[in-house]
């Protein structure tokens, strides 16, 4: 295989995007839901850093981030559970470093956005769209961050009809 499309989730859509930045003929296409971030490189820092303490202080509790309390299916926790809390913190560490932003523009595959509508108040996703060349945004209505992923089922349609349209060679 020469060349596959990417869906990542929250960090794992961080990196899809550094892919298609810095290697883009490795892709057909990126789909993520929930990885785009502020564009203040300060706000997002301390956001991290933050972040990063609470991981340190109280172990990996997916709740500490989320404004709304979702319930968590077992499937989910036990991959919270499995994940070592240290290692969340140093990608989060690392991540400060990383200004998906100003790779945006670099970007020549076409992107999905899939984004919890309670989780981009400001829609940063739309911004973020705007500096690509081939991109579109779908918000997921009434849900935050963790929603958005648990309730991949709204997102699979459209990321189906999305690949549909997207050139493989």
């Amino acid at each position: 295989m020469q060349r596959a499309g990417l869906w990542g989730y929250s960090q794992g859509g961080v990196i899809g995007l550094a892919v298609a930045a810095l290697y883009p003929e490795r892709l057909t296409a990126v789909l993520f839901t929930g990885a785009i971030e502020t564009p203040d490189r300060a706000v997002n820092a301390a956001e991290n850093a933050e972040g990063a303490r609470a991981l340190r202080a109280h172990g990996w509790q997916p709740d500490i981030y989320q404004a709304e309390r979702e319930a968590i299916p077992a499937w989910f926790q036990t991959h919270f559970d499995s994940t070592d809390p240290e290692m969340v913190a140093l990608w989060l560490d690392g991540e400060a470093d990383w200004d998906v932003w100003s790779h945006l523009s670099a970007i020549t595959v076409p992107v999905q956005f899939f984004v919890g509508e309670l989780e981009d108040p400001e829609h940063l996703n739309d911004r973020a769209a705007e500096l690509l060349r081939y991109a579109s945004v779908c918000r997921l209505e009434g849900l935050d961050h963790l929603g958005a992923f648990i309730r991949s089922d709204l997102a699979i349609p459209v990321a189906l009809e999305f690949l549909a349209r997207v050139p493989t060679h």
